[in-house]
């Protein structure tokens, strides 16, 4: 028994803060509007605030936005922030804590993957969180992302009113672009994106808009097709046997004609 509390704070979720002066870097106020951190997959318009309402069959209320989409979308930051915490808890899953300017932290929960980061970085706005996932206590296969809002009170607020707006696509190609640069299995990866979200990259396409090179690679161009070019030499050659094929066989017909006494 005496190995027991070694035990159980081993298992605890480690939460390290970021540093006095790395907070006031942040400044000392809340970013008012930002865009939605889930990359791909949501329609700012089709969203609707599910802050407070009952989940664990009541015993609970809800203290975040849950953004339902496709397993590995990639999840940026929407502020500059500094991270406090890379872990995984029973209910949280594999989550992500982050200090934000206002005295803010934000939580990123029930992740797939993180990605390359440590406590203490500094994150800027569309910098890499992690994909998407199941983990914690999500429902196997609601892939989702819960996303909270806590003031430096640890209250947590709505997040819902502050995001309002998406990235340009621009902003969500060049982040896709340093997402790849953090990853390894580029061609898997990309062929993930392109399965989820087709449409996304045909508007880049269409909008002459500079996509990832793992992307890239993998898109189905239909090249142009090509003009055929004429010699008008070679077709001069060809006109002209053309007509002595014609004068033969009008000849031979008339030769027939006078034979048959025609």
């Amino acid at each position: 028994m005496k190995y027991l509390p070694c035990l159980l704070l081993l298992l605890s979720p480690v939460f390290v803060s970021a540093s006095h002066n790395d907070k006031e870097n942040l400044g000392d106020d809340i970013v008012e509007e930002f865009a939605v951190p889930v990359l791909f997959g949501v329609d700012i318009s089709n969203v609707r605030s599910d802050f407070g309402d009952p989940r664990g069959g009541g015993t609970r209320l809800h203290e975040g936005q849950d953004f339902l989409v496709p397993k590995g979308t990639p999840v940026v930051s929407p502020t500059k922030a500094i991270v406090t915490r890379v872990g995984t808890w029973e209910s949280a899953g594999k989550h992500v804590y982050t200090a934000n300017p206002g005295g803010e932290t934000f939580a990123y929960l029930h992740l797939d993957e993180w990605a390359d980061i440590e406590v203490g970085d500094r994150l800027d706005v569309g910098d890499y969180i992690g994909t998407v996932g199941d983990t914690g206590n999500a429902a196997p296969g609601s892939y989702h992302l819960h996303f909270e809002t806590i003031d430096k009170h640890d209250v947590a607020n709505d997040p819902y009113p502050r995001m309002t707006k998406e990235f340009s696509l621009e902003d969500k190609m060049d982040f896709l672009d340093d997402i790849f640069r953090d990853r390894r299995d580029d061609a898997e990866y990309a062929q993930l994106l392109l399965n989820a979200f087709p449409e996304v990259f045909k508007q880049a396409v269409d909008e002459d808009i500079d996509l990832p090179r793992a992307i890239e690679k993998l898109m189905d161009y239909e090249p142009e097709e090509e003009v055929p070019t004429v010699d008008r030499d070679v077709l001069m050659q060809q006109i002209a046997q053309l007509r002595l094929q014609l004068q033969i066989l009008l000849l031979k017909q008339r030769i027939l004609q006078l034979q048959s006494g025609v």
